[in-house]
């Protein structure tokens, strides 16, 4: 039966916001590109997307992604194959977005946090003909062995060299294609055509009322249905969309940002708006914001209570409900002083006149009260299956009653109230939603059943304390082995970070019915349970363990937290962990970078960093063991360069393969007044002691970033001559004699004055001031070398320089050498007329020189997407080195 529709409803309709003027009929018609240029001709000016460090007018816009359509022309000519978008969360998505719409070319945004393996996966049902990357993804593109058209190449491209014009298109033309967890262990991909991002973008400026001049911020991956839908709604309605990375910038300041900013819409899954919102003091608002949508995933009753808390009467809470296949479905908007029931979150009324029914097995359409699959009427074209005819069939049908309509079913379990209000109980098949993304658990399940060690396995989404759904695989072992990091570590190549389980419970046997079915009524309840872990129970002991495994436990919501409980074990992630250090500082002043828990990821080995004096440190030792791998040769260490921490490569290290064992050399434990006394062979000597007391005989691979790089090279020369094997050395923007990172030389006098305030005597200033003096020709070598990179003028250069090492006894002169260097080279600062990408030292090494160009900074390329690149480039080599 087809629900008629109720006049009274128990929540209200949307509320009115007096700014807000629906745009003409005529406006929609066409293309999302159509509609788009009619957006850049009323609004030229304004800025659709902001993110961190710039934002772009449509304009802007408009003239950008026109160049780059017209570069993806003559790259592909008359193929039609779809194109690949690698970026981050970034301005630049826009432009590649629009670009290969204007193109006439389908695209699928890609995430590229994604393992190789399964991006692979995805390329081979796609069957692209180009990848357009970000900035920090080229290097990732690159390895996937398909074209790629960089955004430089493409602006750089001569538009005069052949008369290229812009395709004509139709609402009905494909725009893009988004990928989503398979039920049968591949991924499959959902066309959507124009007349999908137009009918949805129009639907969100009229349901939520949003006027052109109002901020919307974003939060999630921009590289799924939600970000797609999110930008080109901002591309196509004229209003601006802040597109917020909470892994850059944490959490700490979050409201008071979104008050500078004065954001008036947010769109975020609730497991995102309950970790920021969550953790807002009693009296803290968002005043500014008027709608905040939960969707992605089941919203829960605590999310209600904190939007009570933290927002004001004036703002309204959307609850949506929609699929990648069928776009937006219902939607239920709250105010502060509705009732919700106790146990369950409306997700609201069919939007427009869209009919929703409930279906039992047989195909019977259920009465309202009675739970069974919610199937969805669809508005327009629906989004179809790339390749895929049979899901396509399953997916959706012709209604018998009316044949003109087209339904989707849904695959969710649910009710409808008398009003017409749907409510959602859950899925009727293994695929669940962990973090906003699809998650199929049967996927999850065989590729742990790989696992020689498996006899039998269960995997499902399981509530946590926190009301999060968490992957939880149950597990029985043919050893009896309870040590959750082999088989997380045995995941890890092959699937994302959230279909990798937070939990896994060991059992002696998975608990079954008569019938034989999985009882699940008697599968162990994981909230606020320990989870079985290799490491045994240990009680904390002093004062900051004890305060520390309290905030531990109050955000991983377990209890208890041992003291050598490492983080990720207990479930952690990137998220829980920003969490625990915004209650560090908080409780405990201490300001600490999330990153930290890679080289301290116990309550002990943290309490050691914050605190030296309750833990005996070792200070002459420097070697830390990153991670102990299957493979020990060849023996890989990182350096850190002046003063640093092994931590500053997380990104590059969470991206090798795990395994290969790895070690750090941590140069932070020197004071600067030790440094002052040593020179560089002979910290070079005192760490390859270090190192000999894992490995007596190699071979070393050894490397670091910056200063790290002259260390190995100098730690080269000594193994050498001493019989040792050192295959290559790796250097992260690492500068020769004479050369330096020009922005960076930019900013040597305050480096100047800083070094001159730590020094505590005149004695040492006087001696510091008359080196300076006497490494003159060095500086004039800097100055010429960032003369002739810029200007391609060549200035007089003396010859025997040495390296700079101003914190060292004195400077450092290399001497040539036969080892093979791998130097990973920042491209910021190049210059037109660079002669040398490796920054001299070819001039030294007699060996083979392999130069990478990362696309960042200084200091960036060690972060984020360019590290990860740094970081499979790296494994790729010390693979190819083949020693057993």
């Amino acid at each position: 039966m087809i629900l008629e529709k109720v006049v009274e409803k128990k929540y209200p309709a949307r509320p009115h916001n007096p700014g807000y003027t629906p745009y003409p009929e005529a406006y929609w018609e066409g293309s999302a590109v159509d509609v788009f240029r009619r957006c850049v001709a009323e609004r030229p000016e304004s800025s659709p997307l902001v993110d961190h460090e710039r934002s772009i007018t449509y304009r802007q816009l408009n003239d950008l992604s026109a160049k780059l359509a017209l570069a993806i022309l003559s790259r592909m000519g008359a193929d039609d194959r779809p194109i690949v978008l690698l970026f981050d969360k970034q301005v630049e998505i826009g432009i590649a977005m629009l670009a290969a719409a204007k193109a006439g070319r389908a695209y699928a945004p890609l995430e590229p946090s994604f393992p190789l393996d399964h991006l692979r996966l995805i390329l081979d049902d796609l069957e692209p003909a180009l990848i357009i990357p970000g900035p920090s993804n080229e290097a990732l593109a690159r390895s996937l062995g398909l074209p790629v058209l960089t955004l430089a190449e493409a602006f750089a491209h001569n538009t005069n060299t052949a008369p290229i014009e812009l395709p004509h298109l139709k609402s009905s033309d494909p725009l893009l294609v988004i990928y989503t967890s398979g039920s049968t262990g591949r991924p499959k991909g959902v066309i959507s055509q124009h007349a999908s991002a137009i009918l949805r973008a129009r639907q969100r400026s009229r349901e939520h009322q949003i006027s052109p001049d109002e901020r919307v911020l974003f939060i999630e991956s921009a590289n799924f249905g939600r970000g797609q839908g999110s930008i080109w709604s901002a591309l196509l309605n004229g209003y601006s969309i802040f597109l917020y990375d909470i892994t850059r910038v944490g959490t700490s300041s979050f409201a008071g940002w979104c008050n500078q900013q004065q954001i008036n819409h947010w769109a975020a899954t609730p497991s995102t708006f309950r970790s920021l919102v969550g953790k807002l003091g009693p009296n803290d608002r968002l005043e500014t914001i008027r709608i905040i949508q939960l969707g992605g995933e089941m919203s829960r009753p605590a999310d209600f209570h904190l939007f009570k808390q933290h927002f004001t009467d004036s703002c309204n809470l959307v609850i949506g409900y929609g699929l990648s296949e069928a776009g937006g479905i219902s939607a239920v908007f709250l105010r502060r002083s509705d009732e919700i029931p106790a146990n369950i979150m409306p997700v609201g009324y069919p939007y427009g006149d869209r009919q929703i029914f409930i279906v039992d097995e047989n195909g019977n359409h259920l009465p309202c009260g009675e739970i069974g699959e919610v199937h969805a009427e669809l508005q327009g074209n629906f989004n179809d299956y790339l390749n895929n005819e049979q899901s396509s069939l399953a997916r959706y049908y012709v209604d018998p009653a009316r044949p003109d309509t087209t339904v989707c079913r849904t695959g969710d379990l649910g009710w409808l109230g008398e009003d017409g209000c749907l409510y959602l109980t859950g899925r009727i098949d293994n695929q669940i939603k962990v973090r906003g993304m699809k998650v199929n658990t049967n996927d999850v399940a065989g590729a742990l059943a790989h696992h020689p060690d498996v006899a039998n396995v269960l995997v499902q989404g399981e509530v946590d304390a926190r009301g999060n759904t968490r992957l939880v695989a149950y597990l029985e072992t043919r050893s009896g082995s309870a040590d959750p990091r082999v088989f997380r570590a045995f995941l890890e190549p092959d699937l994302p970070t959230h279909m990798i389980p937070a939990y896994f419970v060991f059992l002696e046997a998975i608990p079954r019915s008569s019938t034989g079915k999985v009882d699940s009524k008697k599968l162990p309840d994981i909230a606020g349970l320990r989870p079985a872990l290799s490491t045994p129970f240990v009680e904390p002991v002093t004062d900051l363990e004890i305060a520390l495994a309290k905030i531990w436990a109050e955000i991983l919501a377990i209890h208890p937290i041992g003291l050598n409980d490492p983080f990720v074990d207990l479930g952690g992630d990137s998220l829980s962990a920003t969490q625990v250090f915004a209650e560090v500082e908080k409780h405990l002043g201490a300001s600490i970078p999330p990153g930290v828990l890679y080289s301290a990821p116990t309550i002990a080995s943290l309490a050691k960093k914050m605190d030296g004096g309750e833990v005996e440190v070792k200070e002459d030792t420097f070697l830390l063991p990153i991670r102990q791998g299957s493979i020990t040769n060849p023996v890989a260490c990182f350096l850190t360069p002046m003063r640093g921490d092994v931590m500053a490569y997380s990104a590059i290290i969470n991206a090798m393969d795990p395994d290969y064992t790895l070690y750090g050399l941590n140069s932070w434990l020197l004071k600067f007044q030790q440094l002052r006394k040593t020179t560089l062979p002979e910290l070079a000597a005192q760490f390859i002691a270090e190192l000999k007391t894992v490995s007596e005989d190699g071979p070393f691979v050894i490397g670091g970033h910056s200063f790290a790089g002259r260390l190995a090279y100098e730690m080269s020369r000594q193994l050498k001559e001493a019989g040792d094997v050192v295959p290559f050395i790796f250097m992260f923007d690492s500068s020769g004699p004479g050369r330096t990172s020009n922005s960076l030389f930019i900013y040597r006098p305050l480096h100047f004055i800083t070094k001159m305030q730590r020094l505590e005597t005149w004695r040492e200033r006087f001696e510091f001031l008359w080196n300076k003096v006497s490494e003159w020709k060095r500086y004039w070598m800097r100055i010429a070398n960032m003369v002739q990179v810029r200007t391609g003028i060549e200035l007089p250069r003396p010859a025997g320089l040495p390296i700079g090492t101003d914190s060292m006894r004195e400077p450092y002169y290399p001497v040539p050498q036969n080892v093979d260097i791998l130097y990973f080279r920042a491209d910021y600062d190049m210059g037109k007329y660079e002669d040398d990408v490796a920054r001299g030292w070819t001039l030294f090494s007699t060996g083979r020189t392999t130069t990478h160009i990362i696309h960042d900074n200084h200091y960036e390329m060690l972060k984020g997407e360019s590290g990860a690149s740094v970081g499979r480039l790296l494994t790729e080599a010390i693979r190819a080195l083949k020693i057993n």
